[in-house]
């Protein structure tokens, strides 16, 4: 069955890289859903769920520099937070017995990560719809604020407020990896035959 997505479009991403964000997108709604509805696991899972979280999150990251409509400077800023992130996930897996620095890690990911999608957003001409992407950012770098503020004392507070921030990042990433320039596609006529497969239209 033909994926169906609008004809006359200016995709975030170039050729089928869309397709490798979208599943990384979910994947991670699913395990912040683990994460925050399983807060009692034990704590090497915990650390082992947590840098898994960041591992996704550089993922993501090397995608979106190897494959979106950005320039060259956001490119390889973008790469090297990739870096930095994979490396707090190394962290994360040798910090289950202080929740509080496994908190900064996570906390020092979601900022990184936050700040560069806000310049990326900004600063990207050739993004649709950039201004999504940016207040995207905000609310990742509010996010990792919020979990450096919160000072959580164990690994399941922990577990439950990265999950659900988890949850609300990989939802955005589904929704960037399946963006659309939708006035670009009014443009160049596509209505409801663009959404059909080539069989299907008259």
């Amino acid at each position: 069955m033909p994926i169906l997505r609008v004809t006359g479009r200016t995709d975030v991403f170039d050729g089928g890289a869309w397709q490798a964000a979208f599943v990384l997108g979910w994947v991670s709604l699913v395990l912040g859903v683990v994460m925050a509805t399983w807060p009692d696991k034990p704590p090497r899972v915990s650390e082992a769920l947590f840098a898994l979280a960041l591992f996704l999150l550089a993922a993501w990251e090397v995608v979106f520099a190897a494959r979106a409509r950005i320039g060259r400077a956001m490119r390889t800023l973008t790469y090297l937070i990739a870096v930095f992130v994979t490396l707090l996930g190394f962290s994360c897996m040798r910090s289950s017995e202080w929740p509080t620095l496994l908190a900064v890690w996570i906390a020092m990911a979601f900022v990184a990560h936050g700040i560069v999608q806000a310049m990326v957003g900004a600063w990207s001409e050739n993004l649709p719809d950039s201004s999504y992407l940016e207040v995207s950012g905000l609310l990742t770098l509010a996010a990792g604020l919020g979990i450096l503020v919160w000072q959580t004392k164990t690994i399941v507070a922990l577990s439950v407020l990265v999950g659900f921030c988890v949850i609300l990042l990989g939802a955005g990433q589904i929704h960037i990896a399946a963006r659309f320039d939708r006035a670009a596609a009014v443009r160049g006529g596509a209505g409801v035959r663009g959404l059909l497969p080539p069989g299907h239209r008259a």
